[in-house]
């Protein structure tokens, strides 16, 4: 079974956040992201690696009737009382969440 960015982030990537972000910080993740994309983009033939992960944001969004937001941090930053660590936490629970959701 071919792996994606969800797959990734609940599995080494949570084990040890700060590895790969230099901090625990939800802040930090996008830029991790973009390049997680850009290597889809020269990697992933079927382009589907970041499906998944699109569908998350749509899904919190509709979840905690958030309207789209320039960053796609913003809803985990506000629930979390913009504190950022607490925000990544809140990021991995609700990513479990729509992962159990989904695959019902």
């Amino acid at each position: 079974m071919k792996r994606d960015l969800v797959d990734f982030l609940l599995s080494e990537f949570r084990k040890r956040p700060g590895m790969y972000l230099g901090d625990y910080s939800l802040s930090k993740l996008p830029t991790f992201v973009a390049g997680f994309m850009v290597a889809c983009s020269f990697y992933d033939e079927s382009k589907t690696g970041m499906d998944r992960f699109s569908q998350f944001h749509d899904w919190v969004e509709t979840r905690h009737s958030f309207e789209r937001s320039s960053s796609w941090t913003m809803p985990f930053l506000e629930m979390s009382n913009n504190d950022d660590q607490a925000a990544l936490d809140l990021f991995f629970s609700e990513l479990e969440k729509f992962v159990d959701e989904s695959s019902r």
